[in-house]
């Protein structure tokens, strides 16, 4: 009766080095994958932000969304208030929600699937910075 050999410890490690290069090889692919994903997912949202500003505009008889935007002669606009922020006011007063409902997505929202198509995905997002 012939007897089966086993593996031996340096066939296993030939192995595990050809998987360990095979996957070595396929971890760039994937990243560009996930990147070229998030491309997509971006160009959908500005698609759907379209699509949203094109349906208030035939509702609204050609008229753009207004927007809040301060104007300080001295930094010129604020370009940070055209999107909003769902936390920059967490219990708003009158005045905060006045000025709330007047950036222009909130203007928009009935349109829109939700608020995170405003959200950049391929921005890091921070967290708990006051």
């Amino acid at each position: 009766m012939t007897r089966s050999r086993a593996f031996t410890l340096i066939e296993l490690l030939v192995v595990i080095a050809i998987i360990a290069i095979l996957a070595a090889m396929l971890f760039p692919v994937y990243a560009q994958a996930k990147s070229a994903a998030k491309k997509a997912t971006a160009i959908g949202h500005v698609k759907q932000l379209g699509t949203s500003a094109q349906l208030y505009l035939a509702d609204y008889d050609d008229t753009f969304p207004t927007t809040y935007v301060p104007f300080d002669t001295a930094r010129g606009y604020a370009w940070d208030r055209l999107v909003p922020a769902p936390d920059w006011f967490p219990n708003p007063s009158n005045a905060q929600r006045a000025i709330i409902q007047g950036f222009w997505a909130n203007t928009v929202q009935p349109y829109m699937k939700s608020y995170a198509i405003l959200e950049d995905p391929a921005s890091v997002k921070v967290t708990g910075v006051v």
